[in-house]
């Protein structure tokens, strides 16, 4: 279970990889890390096109799979408002909110509503859940 109160006390921190901070990535890497599963770490100067996000954003990572509905851990990327790239990334906390880090800090957002319904590109998750 995500313990959503403990990382809600988690500082933004770009390219933060642990307690001490995170980034969306970052966060991904902590919950998951938990699980022993690792996340590649893509460079930041890279933005990755929606129609190959499954194959560039999780390189070698082929126990992900693109799914329809949502449930917990399922990683859910976002484009950019300008362009169809993926420029952040959150985990599922079931099928109407999830967690992610901004400058703001890690929060929980609702997949449901703007700006996240309009940016949603698609649901993706590990074959250990």
């Amino acid at each position: 279970m995500i313990d959503t109160v403990k990382l809600m006390r988690i500082p933004y921190v770009h390219k933060g990889r642990d307690e001490k901070g995170v980034d969306c990535l970052g966060l991904v890497h902590l919950v998951f890390s938990e699980f022993g599963i690792q996340i590649p770490d893509e460079d930041y100067g890279t933005r990755w096109y929606s129609k190959e996000v499954s194959e560039r954003f999780l390189p070698n990572m082929i126990e992900f799979k693109e799914v329809k509905d949502p449930k917990m851990y399922d990683l859910v990327l976002f484009k950019s408002r300008k362009k169809s790239l993926t420029q952040h990334i959150g985990i599922c906390l079931n099928n109407f909110s999830f967690i992610h880090a901004s400058k703001a800090g890690v929060t929980i957002g609702r997949l449901g509503v703007d700006p996240w319904r309009k940016l949603k590109l698609g649901y993706y998750r590990h074959a250990k859940f």
